[in-house]
């Protein structure tokens, strides 16, 4: 953005100078000292593309060199050409940028994909495990009380209505599964007795474990 390039760059035309060393626009440091010396004039054309600026083509004379009518031509045709061959370069550049990060976000698509399959896959087996040990209870405890005594009944028929809820309550869970999006992440919390909890496990496992 410095100098006479600079100048080029940001106005969009072009600029010739017959004393580059004296004139106010040019930039000036150690590293194009030695350049500004050996060098009289000098031609600065923006290379375009598009209407719009995408580079500068700087070409120093020598003292007492001038640029004819043949020269100029084609200065002009090698602006045009740079302009569009480095406008397409950048374009290219762009085009590929883009393609990469599609490609990675694709990719990061696939493998949440992978990982929602596995955890649906888990669920179904969970579900289908947590489903299993009431049905079963239900079956086994139905048979005890077709066999059993009847001061047991009363036992039997506690433990299948506890089975039952059990049941129930499951297929509840599972359902408010598709609920959970509207929750937005908020959760009730409640005390629970553990407890209880234990023994409702222990009774409903013992005739498993009686048969076994």
């Amino acid at each position: 953005g410095l100098g006479i390039c600079g100048y080029v760059y940001k106005s969009g035309l072009a600029y010739a100078t017959k004393t580059l060393v004296d004139n106010p626009l040019t930039y000036r440091d150690p590293e194009n000292h030695n350049y500004l010396l050996q060098v009289g004039g000098s031609i600065t054309l923006p290379l375009q593309a598009q209407s719009r600026t995408v580079g500068v083509i700087h070409i120093g004379l020598l003292k007492g060199q001038t640029i004819d009518e043949t020269e100029s031509r084609l200065l002009t045709s090698i602006v045009e050409i740079a302009g569009s061959a480095l406008d397409r370069a950048m374009v290219l550049e762009t085009l590929e940028q883009r393609v990469d990060e599609r490609t990675h976000e694709l990719t990061i698509a696939n493998e949440r994909l992978k990982e929602l399959d596995r955890l649906k896959s888990k669920f179904v087996s969970d579900v289908s495990h947590e489903l299993r040990t009431p049905i079963t209870n239900l079956g086994l405890y139905v048979q005890l009380m077709q066999r059993g005594s009847a001061e047991k009944q009363e036992r039997y028929l506690s433990v299948l209505h506890m089975q039952s809820e059990r049941l129930k309550n499951l297929v509840e869970d599972i359902l408010s599964l598709s609920r959970l999006e509207r929750l937005k992440g908020e959760m009730g919390l409640t005390a629970v007795n553990i407890n209880d909890i234990i023994t409702q496990v222990i009774e409903s496992r013992s005739i498993q474990v009686k048969v076994g």
